[in-house]
């Protein structure tokens, strides 16, 4: 089972323009494993899918269960990768969670730890430099896909330390 969810980084409205700048991101986390990674979400469906293939193509051919919430966005995005895997001739199939339950995802957590380890990246730059790093900004970019490799790469392991 892989669960998938968005997440969002936003800053401050600069001045004389109404929207603040933010950047996308999907988390997937791999259910009864325990480690789950994150890619950055560029507007190109099939450059996500194609990542979130690549990540479960070692899973052999089980039948793969996508658990996502009801957004649009994610939906699109599970019932691409679905395709895809199908193409493939493998088995897998959605799972969407009830409306108002988004805590019963298990990428909440995972989106709250990545939005807030790269937040922290891209406040050492900013207390060194004393300039506001953009979330639209290649920084927050590095800081994102940095993020998720250290969460990924340091992560504990369940059981007694070896």
């Amino acid at each position: 089972m892989v669960h998938i969810d968005f997440g969002y980084i936003t800053g401050e409205p600069q001045s004389g323009d109404e929207n603040a700048p933010s950047t996308t991101f999907l988390c997937a986390l791999k259910a009864k494993q325990g480690g789950w990674w994150q890619s950055q979400f560029q507007a190109r469906t099939k450059y996500v899918v194609q990542q979130l293939v690549n990540a479960t193509a070692g899973y052999g051919d089980i039948n793969l269960l996508i658990r996502t919430d009801q957004e649009p966005a994610s939906q699109h995005i599970a019932k691409t990768w679905q395709s895809s895997r199908a193409a493939m001739k493998l088995k897998s199939h959605i799972q969407l969670v009830a409306v108002g339950q988004h805590q019963g995802l298990l990428p909440e957590r995972c989106v709250q730890t990545v939005r807030r380890q790269t937040l922290c990246l891209m406040h050492e730059p900013e207390a060194r430099t004393g300039v506001t790093v953009s979330p639209s900004s290649i920084l927050c970019t590095w800081a994102l896909r940095h993020a998720g490799w250290l969460l990924n790469r340091f992560q504990p392991a369940s059981g007694p330390a070896s």
